[in-house]
């Protein structure tokens, strides 16, 4: 006689139990490694933020550096006043002005319109020109430039004009 035997193959596959168990383990492996890159991101965009804003600033300084230069008379602000424009004729006779504007510098040469100064990826506020005049001490008139960009206070800066 043949004896017939059955073998009972098991399937292969999960549990319900197992595969539980592995979507827990990738699920927390997940939120380690967004743990951890996340900061990285939002470290970059600071540091992005901040290198546009040092650039903007530097460029400013740069510009009204510039204007100052070869300044023959400064019109605005008089001396002893405060002013959110400065306006000065060159050697040359050539006028340029730089003014605030809602949260943006505005710069302009010879009456021409005004054109944003920056490109708008800082706001600046809160700009103020003061013209100092020769004080008793001998100290030359000077031009101190102070603003606010993207909140941070930058200056005041001076720039002496020697006449």
């Amino acid at each position: 006689m043949h004896t017939v035997t059955q073998t009972h193959s098991r399937q292969r596959g999960f549990t319900l139990i197992e595969a539980i168990i592995y979507v827990a383990l990738a699920g927390g492996i997940f939120a380690s490694v967004l743990a951890v890159t996340f900061p990285l991101f939002t470290g970059s965009e600071h540091l992005s933020a901040r290198i546009t804003t040092d650039t903007e600033v530097a460029f400013i300084s740069r510009k009204v550096t510039w204007m100052l230069s070869d300044v023959q008379t400064v019109s605005s602000p008089p001396q002893a006043a405060t002013s959110s424009i400065l306006t000065t004729v060159a050697n040359d006779g050539s006028t340029r002005s730089l003014r605030h504007s809602s949260t943006t510098l505005e710069f302009r040469e010879n009456g021409a319109p005004f054109e944003p100064l920056v490109a708008g990826r800082v706001d600046i506020e809160n700009f103020t020109v003061f013209h100092a005049p020769p004080s008793a001490g001998g100290e030359p008139r000077y031009i101190e430039i102070q603003f606010d960009a993207n909140g941070e206070h930058i200056g005041p800066f001076r720039h002496y004009l020697h006449q």
